[in-house]
């Protein structure tokens, strides 16, 4: 462990445009990240842009796909849904003892055959939205040179063929989405994957949730302080260890001197394409052709 705190975290931005079908760079973003101590964390904030260039905070990217991997995707929300969807369901195997951890490397190796077919099957107006899967786990048999701090897989997956880019061992954080060059954001989660970092200390002084609550309320200020059109303000945090997961928003209550509450809240948010399409109906708006 003496050479993690040397390590440099290794950043991969991935960004794709949308100018082939009317308009250009809508802001979007989700971001994996892994630590030298066993943890990974996925956080993403919630705004779509519809065919028609509006947007809204209306859905939900990150996801628990299966014993002990997260996974969020950007692009088409139609394919990006359903490749969620196919990706839990080919993780949902019978009989699986309770302590069973799938190897995440594995899971990408066999899993993106699957993806590509999924992607080529799609209309071609949802393929020219372009899609990204971005994988987070935590491998049951390999861990970073101490027993209990597991390795954790950064991985990224993107269309067509979706072959899997393994980011570098250790401290790795990786964005995917069109929001991915913002650099306040990168920075403010990657100082919590810095080995020995007080955000990182402190964050393991309080347990997975009072870490990933830290994080959520740092990226919840950054957004704040340091607002970009066409990213929302709402974030949903989601971290992964071996044998546990916790999810989290960037919730927050304002206290002020006249004795006024304020409440920050998420939006209500689809989690499936169907309820997409029903949140989308009531507000009147295409689901076709949306980004995330």
């Amino acid at each position: 462990m003496a050479d993690a705190g040397s390590q440099e975290i290794a950043v991969q931005i991935s960004q794709f445009t949308t100018d082939a079908i009317g308009y250009s760079h809508p802001m979007t973003w989700v971001v994996g990240a892994s630590s030298v101590t066993g943890h990974g964390l996925m956080a993403s904030d919630v705004r779509i842009t519809f065919g028609d260039g509006t947007e809204l905070d209306l859905l939900r990217k990150s996801y628990r796909v299966g014993p002990y991997i997260l996974a969020g995707f950007a692009g088409s929300v139609e394919i990006g849904l359903h490749l969620i969807g196919g990706l839990q369901e080919f993780l949902n195997v019978p009989d699986i003892p309770d302590n069973f951890a799938w190897q995440p490397d594995w899971v990408a190796q066999n899993w993106f055959p699957k993806a590509a077919k999924l992607f080529e099957a799609a209309p071609s107006a949802e393929q020219d939205c372009g899609s990204q899967i971005l994988m987070v786990g935590v491998s049951p048999d390999e861990n970073m040179g101490v027993p209990g701090f597991q390795r954790v897989y950064v991985t990224k997956l993107s269309w067509p063929d979706f072959t899997p880019q393994h980011m570098p061992k250790g401290l790795s954080v990786c964005h995917i989405g069109s929001g991915a060059g913002v650099e306040q954001y990168e920075a403010g989660i990657a100082d919590f994957f810095k080995f020995g970092s007080s955000a990182m200390m402190a964050g393991m002084r309080g347990g997975p949730g009072g870490w990933a609550q830290m994080i959520g309320s740092s990226i919840g200020r950054i957004v704040s302080e340091s607002p970009v059109p066409g990213i929302s303000p709402h974030v949903f945090v989601d971290t992964v260890a071996l044998g546990s997961f916790w999810s989290g928003t960037n919730d927050k209550n304002t206290y002020h001197p006249d004795g006024r509450k304020v409440e920050f809240r998420m939006p209500e948010v689809a989690s499936t394409y169907a309820d997409f399409v029903a949140l989308c109906r009531k507000l009147g708006k295409a689901a076709g052709r949306a980004i995330a």
